[in-house]
């Protein structure tokens, strides 16, 4: 997702992995970060991580924490495909810091 138009507050992030990627082969890490010149990290795979990531993961950031306009919250999946069915829902609560801030879902 991408925020638009004015700078938005992050209240929150929950990331929910439903499946178990532990398992997966390929699969080396997950992450969530803005793109902003200083990223805000939201949930980040380090060494171990991996094994974490059974089933039913949640992760929860908690701001509020100020991204800028035009930056975005973006998921990323290391190794390759996680496999069918392997997915990990991203919900964001957010405000907008002055009037006519938002996001676009990409």
């Amino acid at each position: 997702m991408t925020a638009m138009a004015q700078n938005l507050f992050i209240d929150a992030v929950i990331v929910h992995v439903p499946d178990d990627l532990s398992a997966v082969a390929t699969f080396t890490g997950i992450s969530v970060a803005t793109d902003d010149g200083t990223p805000i990290e939201i949930l980040a795979s380090a060494a171990g991580a991996k094994a974490k990531l059974t089933g039913n993961f949640f992760h929860v950031y908690r701001g509020p924490t100020v991204t800028a306009a035009a930056k975005k919250i973006q998921l990323t999946i290391g190794g390759g495909s996680a496999g069918t069915g392997k997915v990990a829902d991203v919900s964001v609560l957010w405000r907008p810091v002055v009037a006519g801030g938002y996001y676009l879902n990409a």
